[in-house]
């Protein structure tokens, strides 16, 4: 079976935590994010970003354990540090569609039978 290399299985988890705590603090501040900074090694993924006026978010990634921290840092004369949210994030890793408003054609049913259709035309049997 195929087996994505490690830099891409990074980049996808990085993309899809990016997204769910994107969601998760979109959904319970009504304030957009700016994009920061992102920084790793083999065991974590920082990602950072601002919410609004002197207000900044951590994002941090285990990847040997699939756990998600989420912080929140106020600058200032009220300078703090708020632990918002972690998770273990293992089984939403194995979702395959959540809340999925993707165009039609794009789904990822429809891209896994195309997929399996043009590995057939090339010879190649590809195991779920």
């Amino acid at each position: 079976m195929y087996a994505p290399p490690r830099w891409f299985r990074d980049l996808l988890t990085l993309a899809l935590v990016a997204a769910a705590a994107y969601v998760l603090v979109r959904d319970s501040a009504g304030t957009p994010i700016r994009a920061g900074t992102v920084d790793h090694n083999q065991d974590m993924i920082a990602v950072t970003g601002e919410f609004g006026m002197g207000t900044s978010v951590l994002y941090l990634v285990d990847t040997r354990s699939r756990s998600l921290a989420v912080y929140e840092a106020r600058g200032g004369s009220q300078s703090d540090l708020k632990f918002l949210a972690a998770r273990d994030i293992t089984y939403d890793l194995k979702v395959r569609s959540y809340n999925d408003v993707t165009e039609s054609g794009m789904k990822v049913e429809e891209l896994e039978r195309r997929w399996r259709q043009f590995a057939k035309r090339q010879g190649h049997h590809l195991d779920r």
